[in-house]
């Protein structure tokens, strides 16, 4: 009954399948390899060799329409025959050579998404590539080493003139003249625009007033750099930021990466504070001003940013005692934090949640996040609005997640990155009145256990296919393999053991515990399996579950 039911419904399915889900499905039977055979080779990532491989060995090439090469060729001229081996295709992502093909291609009539990554000095190529689709809504063209120039984007433009979605990140840009500006050229169409440098920009006042006169139904607009960015004439940002915001009245979403903020632009912003504003610096020092002598300028309103993201500094105490304290002061209404730390540096969640009470979306990295209550006060606190966490290469306390269970009730997204050691028990998460759709794991450590607890219903996977690839020894799982009754008999047997001898030292422990049948987990040993823990986690339900980036369920 499979290949009756709607689309709707097989979309939906196909949301929460692996591309191995996929592929067995289409072993199963005829219906099913009918229903299911599309989405399996929808999208495929590959280089040039494998790609002449699969064309040779596949006959369902017409059901691709993704394609992502994953190498750096130095010729693609096969891109020419695109449109006849993929007549679906509408997403292409390629690597451009230094020097690429000048031969002419066929247009490409179903190509609506288009990503470039460019290492040749000339742009002939990419426009060649954009004269043949046409039909082109979202382009990102990556690392060019070539200025980009206003007369590029009118090019841009002119090639694709249903573009809705633009994204460049580029070596330098090349300042726009008063004639550019003043040109009076529109492009209705364009709704997100990402302009995005390695090097320093020092007049970004000239590009607003480009997006202002250019793009006046724009919804979202990213400018920055990979640098510390100064503005040279204060004045002359405000007066374009002013035109901006009069000039494009859909724009709610504004994101400045590494753009130097000043009282003059800040005032502005309070007063268009339904438009969001995004800010990410590489430095703390673009804040330094405000943190001087512990405060800030009290008659302004920071509550239109929603958004902040920044590299801290090394110096610990500062971070802690200083930057995030005044942060919260700062943006009282902020809704996503990213703290990205360049060394190590204790912070407390529950600082971070008192300081930040609208925050919903929270990213870590590389810290040691713990609990800092008294036993009797975790239960004394405000409910938190707090949705998604991310850890990534951080350590936490073992009582991290109860506290974060019983104060945010709304988290439905973790990801966790942590960073434990070798000989360390059971890592168990315990959010037992939580509905997750999303939970994500990896360690530093290779752990194989994996305990599931939703409701009444509990499951243990087992990671019996691995590999260790690189200097770090990084996992990257095979396949794992759900126990069956007997299997969790015996791993219960097992537990037992060590709780009983839980009391002896570490070496008495490990010899005391008796092996297991070979069925069970094959030929490893079962003293280092134990040794190295497992992960637990109890939640009401659970839509997907990650384990070192590969698909439990």
């Amino acid at each position: 009954m499979i290949h009756l039911l709607p689309a709707e419904i097989i979309d939906c399915i196909c949301t929460h399948l692996s591309q191995n889900d996929y592929y067995q499905l289409a072993l199963v039977n005829q219906e099913f390899h009918d229903v299911f055979v599309a989405s399996l080779y929808r999208d495929i990532n590959l280089n040039l060799w494998r790609l002449v491989r699969f064309l040779s060995a596949s006959r369902h090439s017409q059901h691709v329409k993704h394609i992502t090469i994953d190498d750096s060729p130095k010729k693609i001229d096969c891109i020419k025959d695109f449109p006849i081996w993929f007549p679906s295709l509408n997403y292409l992502k390629l690597t451009v050579p230094e020097h690429p093909t000048s031969s002419p291609l066929p247009v490409f009539q179903h190509l609506s998404s288009l990503t470039l990554d460019i290492k040749s000095q000339s742009v002939s190529f990419l426009f060649d590539m954009l004269t043949a689709a046409p039909y082109l809504r979202q382009i990102s063209i990556l690392g060019t080493p070539h200025p980009m120039s206003v007369s590029i984007l009118d090019d841009i433009h002119h090639a694709c003139p249903r573009l809705e979605h633009l994204s460049i990140a580029c070596d330098t840009l090349a300042e726009p003249s008063t004639v550019d500006l003043n040109r009076h050229l529109q492009s209705d169409k364009l709704k997100t625009f990402a302009l995005n440098t390695i090097n320093r920009i020092t007049q970004y006042h000239v590009w607003l007033q480009y997006v202002a006169s250019r793009y006046p139904n724009i919804e979202a607009f990213t400018l920055g750099s990979s640098c510390e960015v100064w503005t040279e004439e204060r004045q002359g940002t405000i007066d374009a930021f002013d035109l901006l915001l009069s000039s494009c009245p859909h724009l709610v979403r504004l994101e400045w990466r590494n753009l130097s903020p000043d009282d003059l632009l800040f005032s502005r912003l309070s007063r268009h504070s339904e438009r969001q504003q995004h800010i990410t610096v590489s430095n703390t020092s673009l804040f330094e001003p405000y943190f001087r002598g512990g405060s800030l300028p009290h008659h302004l309103d920071y509550s239109a940013i929603t958004r902040f993201e920044a590299m801290l500094p090394l110096v610990a105490d500062d971070t802690s005692d200083i930057f995030i304290p005044l942060l919260g002061n700062m943006l009282p209404q902020l809704q996503e934090l990213d703290l990205k730390i360049n060394d190590w540096v204790q912070l407390s969640i529950e600082t971070l949640l008192d300081l930040f009470p609208c925050l919903t979306w929270l990213q870590l990295n590389h810290a040691w996040v713990y609990v800092n209550l008294p036993e009797n006060e975790l239960r004394h606190f405000d409910l938190h609005p707090l949705k998604t966490l991310s850890l990534r290469g951080c350590s936490v306390s073992d009582d991290l997640f109860d506290y974060v269970a019983a104060r945010c009730p709304h988290l439905e997204k973790v990801q966790l990155e942590i960073i434990r050691e070798r000989d360390s028990p059971a890592m168990k998460i315990c959010l037992p009145h939580h509905d997750l759709s999303e939970f994500r794991f990896s360690c530093n450590s290779l752990v194989r256990l994996f305990h599931v607890q939703r409701k009444q219903k509990s499951e243990w996977y087992f990671m019996d296919r691995y590999k260790q690839t690189g200097k770090y020894r990084h996992v990257t799982p095979v396949s794992f393999k759900k126990l069956n009754r007997s299997d969790v008999d015996m791993l219960n047997a097992l537990l037992s053991q060590i709780r009983a001898v839980g009391s002896k030292s570490k070496h008495e422990s490990a010899e005391t515990i008796e092996p297991l049948p070979v069925y069970v987990f094959d030929s490893f040993e079962t003293r280092d399996l134990i040794q190295r823990g497992y992960l637990e986690i109890t939640c009401n339900s659970i839509l997907s579950l990650d384990c070192f980036d590969k698909r439990l369920f």
